[in-house]
């Protein structure tokens, strides 16, 4: 670094897993096409725990986050041709999941399994700055919603997402494993979705207390150090198995007892992000003669738009999720609350 030189925003930047800082660098103009926003708030999500550790797609070097809301700073040129109409000043989220457009899923229709998916925040630059550039196209007004609402837009679209994959049947008696913020989004879109009865199984005692505040059905505390005994007791709620599982939580030791859980013709669906290169024993004969379905749902491309609709009906609640803030030089303290604080539930950074 030049002694006198000038730079002109913040950043979190990782060079390489578990290598990062803070760094000084230069803001750049936006494009004409592009919109410079102000980042206000942005999410701590568990994938930003796998980008720190390598063990998701991240390209590097990077700045990770891809939950937040900002305020337009400045507008490119063209910002405001056609149909968009933006202003500075203006509260806005962002998607930062987008499709290349040309690879053969894309034109087939399925741009979530996009061979070029740029996801800001894990393979494009995310949110942990004090500022961002982002094509006009994936910018949403987020005006009159409060900024702590506007922050789980992301999330919720992932949610959405995972209610399109699940696609449940009127009358389902669900069991979602797992009570963090995203399971919140997913457990209400669930009983607005036609799930008669849903359960939530979790460790933390206040996290099951918030779920029921949203109007879950029943809730059940499991101790994740013995999952035997936490299984028994799930299946004793109902000897003959729920219509669903859903294992929220990403670890292979529940991952791969759900189908004990579940009905003849049930289905079971991985929401968490699982850890790479970890296989799970699963029983292909029970999977063919009790004729299960096994889903996944990576994230979303396309539900922007429902979830703000969402948030702004009141039907999704999201007071009491967020319980610590941060600024970026406390990144690592961030990161150590988010997995060895017991109090800890939704974190986010203030840029």
């Amino acid at each position: 670094m030049k002694k006198g030189m000038m730079f002109d925003m913040k950043a979190l930047i990782y060079d390489q897993p578990k290598q990062f800082s803070v760094k000084e660098i230069p803001l750049s103009q936006p494009g004409p096409d592009e919109i410079q926003i102000s980042v206000q708030i942005a999410g701590v999500c568990g994938t930003d725990i796998h980008l720190h550790n390598g063990t998701f797609i991240g390209k590097y070097p990077l700045i990770p986050g891809h939950e937040m809301v900002g305020i337009i700073h400045k507008l490119g040129t063209n910002v405001n041709t056609g149909s968009t109409h933006f202003h500075v000043g203006q509260q806005v989220t962002v998607n930062g999941n987008y499709s290349c457009g040309e690879c053969e899923s894309c034109k087939q229709g399925a741009p979530l399994y996009c061979e070029n998916l740029t996801c800001l925040g894990c393979n494009g630059a995310g949110a942990f700055a004090q500022y961002m550039i982002v094509p006009k196209r994936l910018v949403y007004d987020a005006e009159g919603l409060e900024p702590d609402q506007v922050v789980f837009t992301e999330p919720l679209a992932c949610s959405c997402h995972g209610i399109d994959v699940l696609d449940p049947k009127p009358g389902s008696d669900v069991l979602l494993i797992g009570a963090g913020s995203t399971s919140a989004m997913l457990a209400q879109l669930l009983i607005h979705n036609g799930a008669c009865r849903l359960t939530v199984a979790a460790s933390k005692s206040f996290k099951l207390k918030l779920m029921r505040e949203y109007g879950v059905d029943e809730t059940v505390r499991i101790d994740r150090s013995d999952t035997e005994k936490s299984f028994e007791m799930l299946k004793n709620l109902r000897p003959k198995g729920f219509d669903i599982v859903i294992d929220a939580t990403g670890a292979p030791g529940i991952q791969e007892k759900c189908t004990s859980l579940i009905r003849m013709g049930g289905t079971v669906m991985f929401y968490g992000v699982g850890r790479q290169d970890t296989p799970i024993k699963l029983d292909a004969y029970d999977v063919f003669a009790r004729e299960l379905t096994i889903k996944g749902s990576f994230a979303q491309v396309n539900s922007f738009s429902n979830a703000l609709r969402m948030l702004r009906s009141g039907r999704i609640r999201t007071d009491g999720l967020i319980t610590h803030h941060f600024n970026l030089n406390e990144w690592q303290k961030a990161m150590d609350t988010f997995t060895k604080d017991a109090s800890a539930h939704k974190l986010v950074m203030l840029p």
